[in-house]
């Protein structure tokens, strides 16, 4: 029939062949503006002598007003054979959204008949049924596979992608990645959590330009990331993932460089791949291998990876019986005075662990304890067993100095960390002056207010604290001008090489001394680690620096060893 033709006339029997198919197609529909409706419509339209059908979507009533919507031509033929607006249905769902659709007659043709009016009545209740069908669907799909506070697609779509790429056979093409933004609490501290938050979404977004349409980034939750993508972006991938700045402040064109430590799955690598499970578990390992190895902001999955892996697993279970054991020895490092004849005035107490007659070092375990709350129970236990020696000194009548015991930053999360440690201390009776507690810089990545908090409140106990390891990390000099320290320890790396240290414009021997001015005018006291030689001795008293540790001293002695030479000493 010639949908132009002014004579059209309403064939029943035609019309309801026509609604019948219209149902069946409908059901194809992916979405409310699919190519498709145009043909889907064109037979159930020239039954009804419809010319046109357009819909006007609307997010409220304001926007409404406004006439700020979507617009969306569902079926139309040329203008000439279209008449003026006849029909309109207008709908308001449960979330105050609006869809109003209209309904054109043929040019020149009679009104409908009411028959006719219902059966359109009828055809535009379906559309937007279906309509509604598919935005709920793609709000379901929405909520299941993407995070809507970061704009980014979630875990479950990435286990969805993979598992596709699976099925595909192309999943050997590809890389896995998880990734962990690096010093995020710093960041957050220097420009806010909702700039930190939003430079975090733009590099995830710049990520994405990077990858292209074949992989993703999904959202795993706080300022972690993974992300899939062909191999044959890797390198592009691993050079943005060194560092690219970003500008967090228009108005002073203030810039921050994002960067990230990364664990890789390459796909190719894998023998067998069946499960997307399969290629998660390489990407999460490497990346808590690289967290847990200084040095290091990527780690590739492999065999030696998979070693390292089996020897992460076996520290963690041999670990609770190690300390029940008491195979946890502490040794002591001493600290020295320059200007009085290397005498020793304090020590720093070290772990060493004996387990079945064989020495494991630090290097081979503290990581690995850091990656949970063991590194909380070995920080304890070394306390304990420092407060018990320094105990038995005093009932022996012994000289003491004071002792330093290394906190881990995982403490931070316990709101009664204070409390603890001056409980083991007060349980020995050991005098508060006698012990030091030493936090490294890296403590930064936790709330800055914490830190605070605990340092304040053990000054408030008589217990001494020390910045560990000053100048490894990202240093901010609010680290020692807003919180009370005692000493400040600085590391070895600040120590200039041997050709360089009669060089007073070395760049080291220049920082070196700056910092050594600062701390004494600060009024903290100052200790170098890691002194070795007789240059580095006559460089800190060139610079004014009394106190130093290292092997140049003593290593880390056993205990007996220790107090032998404390005895000595005075």
């Amino acid at each position: 029939m010639d949908m132009g033709n002014t004579n059209y006339t309403y064939d029943l029997q035609q019309h309801h062949t026509a609604f019948i198919k219209f149902l069946d197609d409908m059901n194809g529909l992916k979405s409310e503006n699919d190519p498709s409706i145009q043909s889907i419509l064109k037979s159930l339209c020239s039954s009804l002598g419809i010319a046109k059908i357009d819909v006007h979507f609307y997010e409220n009533r304001a926007r409404e007003s406004a006439l700020q919507g979507e617009y969306m031509c569902l079926f139309s033929l040329p203008e000439e054979e279209i008449g003026k607006l006849a029909v309109q249905h207008r709908y308001v769902t449960g979330n105050e959204s609006i869809a109003l659709y209209q309904v054109y007659p043929l040019a020149n043709n009679s009104e409908w008949a009411d028959v006719q009016r219902k059966e359109i009545d009828t055809l535009i209740d379906t559309i937007f049924a279906y309509h509604g069908r598919i935005r709920t669907t793609r709000m379901a799909e929405q909520y299941m596979y993407e995070d809507v506070d970061f704009g980014l697609h979630n875990f479950r779509y990435f286990m969805r992608a993979v598992g596709q790429k699976i099925e595909q056979n192309l999943i050997k093409k590809y890389v896995a990645c998880v990734y962990n933004m690096k010093r995020m609490t710093v960041i957050n501290e220097l420009i806010g959590r909702e700039k930190s938050t939003q430079m975090m979404i733009r590099y995830a977004k710049q990520l994405e330009q990077i990858i292209g349409p074949d992989g993703c980034v999904c959202h795993l939750g706080g300022d972690n990331f993974v992300t899939l993508f062909r191999q044959d972006v890797l390198d592009e991938v691993r050079k943005y993932f060194k560092g690219t700045a970003f500008v967090y402040d228009e108005a002073t064109n203030a810039n921050i460089t994002m960067s990230v430590t990364a664990g890789f799955n390459v796909i190719s690598n894998i023998e067998t791949v069946s499960r997307p499970s399969d290629v998660m578990e390489g990407a999460y390992v490497s990346l808590n291998l690289a967290k847990s190895i200084s040095n290091t902001d990527e780690i590739f999955w492999d065999n030696e990876v998979e070693t390292k892996q089996l020897h992460l697993k076996k520290i963690e279970n041999i670990f609770p019986i190690a300390l029940q054991n008491e195979e946890f020895q502490v040794y002591y490092q001493p600290k020295v005075s320059i200007k009085n004849e290397y005498a020793i005035v304090g020590a720093e107490a070290l772990c060493r662990w004996v387990h079945l007659d064989q020495m494991i070092y630090p290097n081979d375990f503290i990581p690995i304890l850091e990656q949970s709350a063991n590194i909380c129970k070995l920080d304890f236990y070394m306390l304990d067993h420092v407060c018990r020696d320094i105990r038995r000194w005093i009932n022996e009548g012994k000289t003491i100095v004071k002792i330093s015991v290394n906190f881990s930053r995982k403490h931070f999360t316990d709101h009664d960390l204070l409390n603890h440690i001056v409980k083991i201390i007060d349980n020995y009776n050991v005098p508060h002056e006698y012990i030091e507690i030493e936090l490294t810089e890296t403590t930064t990545d936790v709330n800055f207010k914490d830190l605070k908090r605990i340092v304040n409140g053990l000054h408030e106990f008589g217990i001494s604290t020390s910045v560990d390891d000053f100048g490894i990390g990202y240093s901010s000099l609010n680290l020692i001008r807003d919180i009370p320290w005692d000493v400040l320890k600085v590391d070895k790396s600040f120590l200039p090489e041997l050709n360089d240290i009669s060089n007073v414009t070395a760049k080291k021997n220049i920082v070196l001394k700056h910092v050594l001015s600062l701390a004494r005018e600060l009024g903290l006291e100052c200790i170098v680690e890691g002194i070795e030689t007789e240059d580095h001795i006559q460089l800190l008293k060139d610079n004014e620096c009394d106190l130093a540790q290292g092997f140049y001293f003593d290593k880390p002695l056993p205990c007996e060893v220790f107090e032998s030479k404390l005895c000595k000493n005075f």
